[in-house]
């Protein structure tokens, strides 16, 4: 780690990091499990905002010299996790989604605020693609299926020009 990374900080980021390699274990599963063809394809689509996310954390953990395994405990908790999301209808999985993302958006809004001017763009993007999933959610709720990844695409085009930015 560079002398001048707060520790706890590199936690955080770490921690964000992990919140992703969970993340993508969890949403194949839940795009795998879906019966519905739409549903699968825009449950695939939040796979993509994942793995996006993960690549971009990825780099900038490794920037600091931080650990880019992905922990067993992750891997493990996600499909400890799975059967709690696959078992649920549509609905009750929105519902659960839009319930548990507020306070890990909470967490990455506190991890950005506190981060070095370098570290912005990425960790308001680590932020914000839980607040796009969110809105996602929100939006199959209120019936707005037709538009309902737009703002997970949007996210997905900036996200991938930062990651290619990022050594």
């Amino acid at each position: 780690m560079p002398p001048n990374v707060d520790p706890a900080y590199l936690h955080g980021v770490e921690q964000g990091y992990q919140g992703e390699v969970y993340g993508e274990v969890l949403y194949r599963a839940i795009a795998a499990a879906q019966t519905d063809p739409e549903h699968a394809r825009k449950w695939w689509v939040l796979v993509d905002l994942e793995i996006t996310t993960k690549a971009f954390m990825r780099k900038l953990v490794a920037r600091f010299g931080g650990d880019v395994t992905e922990q067993s405990y992750w891997l493990d908790r996600a499909r400890d996790d799975i059967p709690k999301y696959t078992s649920l209808d549509w609905r009750s999985l929105m519902l659960q989604f839009q319930d548990e993302l507020g306070p890990v958006i909470d967490e990455y809004a506190a991890l950005e605020t506190g981060c070095p001017p370098e570290d912005a763009a990425a960790l308001r993007l680590l932020t914000e693609h839980e607040e796009v999933t969110k809105e996602f959610c929100e939006r199959e709720l209120a019936g707005r299926s037709e538009d309902s990844l737009q703002p997970v695409l949007a996210y997905l085009i900036r996200a991938r020009k930062l990651a290619a930015t990022l050594s």
